[in-house]
């Protein structure tokens, strides 16, 4: 039988997700795990500061894409506003960059809209003492990040516009994803092919789906 006891005390959060149905079911496994928590679910970031200027919240959940919303300065404003706050993004998103580039801003934790009920309560309780976590399933990206980079001459910025080359993106997506303009993708991708000796596109897609950089 599943072990639904959570080692945090009754706790408050806010959930921020444009994906309604989404954001109920999870606020419903949240109460599963804390029955006396309460949950505030919101689909824009206007309502969900005026909650935090109100209220004392201990959780808060951010998914990373919402139409119209710069998910990092928010997130950035609310590290400032609100230091004991923790932060956690739930997201689709998995992309090795993205998850670095929001703990460097102060986040507590990164999970995947994949995460399983285990991985969320290990997430609360890990958070809760401290400390940062990050789903299994991103984890392991990240791990293989750093184990190919070890295998190659390539940096990891590099190694993440291989990837990003991989999954089909274009080169303005690209450089719009890792804050970079679109000249330096290009370089960066002559030199990702002068290093592996690779001389088109395709070969790129190859070599990336073989040494299971995707």
């Amino acid at each position: 039988m599943m072990d639904n006891k959570i080692e945090v005390p009754e706790f408050n959060a806010i959930i921020i997700d444009d994906h309604v149905l989404f954001a109920q079911g999870f606020s419903e496994l949240l109460k599963t795990m804390a029955p006396g928590c309460e949950i505030r679910l919101h689909s824009s970031v206007e309502k969900a500061k005026n909650d935090l200027k109100t209220g004392k919240y201990h959780y808060l959940f951010v998914d990373l894409l919402m139409p119209g919303v710069n998910t990092k300065e928010f997130v950035s404003s609310c590290r400032k506003e609100y230091p004991e706050l923790i932060i956690i993004i739930i997201s689709t998103i998995q992309e090795i960059s993205k998850v670095r580039e929001f703990f460097g801003i102060g986040i507590n934790g990164y999970l995947s809209k994949a995460v399983s009920y285990f991985e969320l309560k290990l997430a609360l309780e890990k958070t809760y003492n401290g400390d940062k976590y990050v789903s299994s399933d991103i984890n392991s990206r990240m791990t293989n990040s750093l184990f190919s980079a070890a295998q190659t001459d390539l940096t990891e910025k590099e190694l993440e516009v291989l990837r990003l080359i991989a999954e089909g993106w274009k080169v303005n997506k690209i450089a719009e994803s890792l804050f970079l303009s679109p000249f330096t993708i290009m370089a960066h991708r002559r030199n990702i092919m002068k290093k592996l000796d690779l001389h088109s596109a395709a070969e790129l897609v190859k070599y990336a789906y073989e040494h299971k950089l995707n």
